[in-house]
């Protein structure tokens, strides 16, 4: 079955597609229910705005789909939970997906399904554990019809091994993010590369596969802006934020500043302007 028509609910007519990831609680850790505590009515705010898609776990899911409104957010449907964001570093690493993920997609009319594909340097075993997941969705996500992300992410022990941090050495992440289009991504939520600017090196491997960067920790107003526009100028095709949206002072302003980037092809001192107004 084709994914075309789910992924023309996630793409605009455009082909781009301004995400919100809401799915951070999953992965317990206190700092990252910073801006989500109250989930029903952060949804109730964003369902309403200029956001393309909501990336939710299955938990949340159904707070979205029971919204009415005349039009909302399509549902990206997190598929696996893990501990490599705990600190310390866990002793055993996982990534476990949830079972028959995409029939409970399909009960919640989601438009993907999304999974972690991690790159561990002293882990392999959580390699293996995604490998695994993204053999095991593969078959049901192409007999469905269902678009699959996946989120290729390299991870390195900080200076005092206290946590795992995101790697964004250009030659890794062109590695990285090629495996899983050759694993059979139809979408990739990337990783951002150290210079942003170097980034449509990433977008030539990825051989016409939609990339979709991912915003990580939050950093200033100015400095997203600064990179959501350089991305789209290196061929992205979109972006997934979360913390870089939800934890801003003006969330709506932010929303319509990165819409306009991704979207309008506005500049960076016009998307300013979303922020100020």
């Amino acid at each position: 079955m084709s994914v075309v028509p789910r992924m023309n609910r996630l793409f605009a007519a455009d082909r781009k597609c301004v995400a919100l990831a809401i799915d951070h609680a999953q992965f317990n850790e206190v700092h990252l229910l910073d801006g989500v505590e109250d989930i029903d009515a952060l949804l109730a705010r964003v369902a309403r705005s200029k956001v393309d898609a909501i990336l939710l776990s299955l938990g949340n899911a159904m707070r979205l789909q029971k919204l009415q409104l005349d039009q909302k957010p399509a549902l990206i449907l997190r598929c696996d939970v893990t501990n490599v964001y705990s600190s310390p570093c866990p002793s055993y690493g996982f990534s476990q997906m949830i079972e028959n993920p995409v029939e409970q997609a399909l009960a919640l009319d989601a438009a993907a399904v999304l999974l972690n594909f991690f790159l561990i340097s002293d882990d392999p075993l959580v390699y293996h554990h995604c490998i695994e997941n993204v053999c095991k969705i593969k078959v049901d996500c192409e007999r469905f019809g269902m678009p699959l992300i996946l989120e290729p992410l390299i991870l390195e022990r900080d200076a005092e091994g206290g946590a795992y941090g995101i790697c964004g050495d250009l030659d890794r992440v062109r590695a990285l993010t090629r495996q899983v289009v050759e694993l059979g991504a139809h979408i990739v939520k990337s990783d951002p590369t150290d210079s942003p600017e170097s980034y449509q090196k990433v977008v030539e491997v990825a051989g016409g596969v939609p990339l979709l960067p991912r915003g990580g920790g939050k950093v200033g107003s100015e400095d997203i802006l600064e990179r959501t526009h350089q991305l789209i100028s290196g061929g992205a095709s979109g972006v997934v934020y979360g913390r870089n949206i939800f934890q801003d002072p003006n969330i709506d302003g932010m929303i319509n500043a990165i819409h306009s980037l991704v979207h309008g092809g506005e500049s960076v001192e016009g998307a300013r302007d979303f922020l100020a107004g």
